[in-house]
């Protein structure tokens, strides 16, 4: 960052650093919350002030965040939502591994895996949450939608947009 504050375009610059999941989430069938937790920083000193913003979100949402930034008009084909907008009163994840997707969300994470097979799990406390709990078919319903259109617009070739 030193070396790039000397050039002439740095004052005009967002920089973007972000990490990928660790190892622990790949290979696996679960989703560890743990090995997901990764920083994002956005830095760009003429234009942002310093801060940090704490709030549950996915790599889905770094696109239309930085559009956002950069006051950019676009129709959306992303899932993904504004972190600083959005994402402040409506924090949520959608993240997988190889063999399974999940949906974190109003503190639970719902597990959809191989065989049609699902878990509902308690953030706080880590424990399944069992079928007959008030949270629990609402959390299923709401992920197997978010992940069924994604694979109902692959297929028709058609955007978030159409819908």
């Amino acid at each position: 960052m030193q070396k790039a504050s000397q050039r002439p375009w740095f004052k005009d610059t967002l920089f973007v650093f972000i990490a990928d999941h660790t190892s622990e989430g790949r290979g696996r069938q679960d989703l560890p919350m743990k090995s997901y937790h990764i920083p994002m920083i956005i830095y760009s000193p003429a234009h942002i002030r310093p801060g940090t913003v704490d709030v549950m979100a996915s790599q889905i949402d770094v696109a239309p965040t930085l559009l956002a930034l950069l006051n950019a008009s676009y129709m959306s084909n992303f899932f993904g939502q504004d972190i600083l907008t959005e994402g402040r009163h409506h924090g949520r994840a959608l993240f997988s591994n190889y063999l399974t997707v999940g949906h974190a969300e109003g503190g639970v994470l719902v597990e959809l895996s191989p065989k049609q097979t699902s878990r509902v799990i308690d953030l706080n406390t880590g424990k399944v949450i069992p079928s007959g709990d008030p949270r629990a078919a609402p959390a299923l319903t709401e992920t197997v939608a978010h992940f069924q259109t994604t694979a109902d617009l692959l297929k028709s070739h058609r955007s978030a947009a159409q819908r």
